[in-house]
C-alpha cells in the first residue's frame, strides 16, 4: 500500500495544472485559491516522491498531515480516504 500525506501546494497556475499527470499526486482543484501575483494554492494527497517532483518544478509544498497521521485518521474513521494504490 502506498502512503499519502495531505499537502498544500503553492505555485504558478500552469505548473499546478501540469501536476495533474504526476503519479502519486491527487489534487483537489475544487480547493484552488488565487493568492495573487500569479500564485495559486491547491490541496490534495501526495506521496513523498510526488512532493519532491512538485518542489523540483518550483512549487512550495506544505505538509498539512503526514502519512502516519493520515493513516491514523483513516483507521479511526475521522478522515477522508486518500487514494489507495
Amino acid at each position: 500500500m502506498t502512503l499519502y500525506m495531505l499537502v498544500a501546494i503553492k505555485g504558478k497556475r500552469d505548473v499546478l495544472r501540469g501536476l495533474r499527470d504526476v503519479g502519486g499526486l491527487h489534487l483537489s482543484f475544487h480547493s484552488d485559491r488565487d493568492l495573487g501575483g500569479g500564485l495559486w494554492s491547491v490541496t490534495g494527497y501526495a506521496t513523498e516522491e510526488a512532493v519532491r517532483h512538485a518542489v523540483r518544478l518550483g512549487c512550495a509544498v506544505t505538509v498539512v498531515m503526514d502519512d502516519d497521521r493520515v493513516a491514523d485518521a483513516i483507521r479511526s474513521g475521522s478522515g477522508s480516504n486518500p487514494p489507495i494504490i
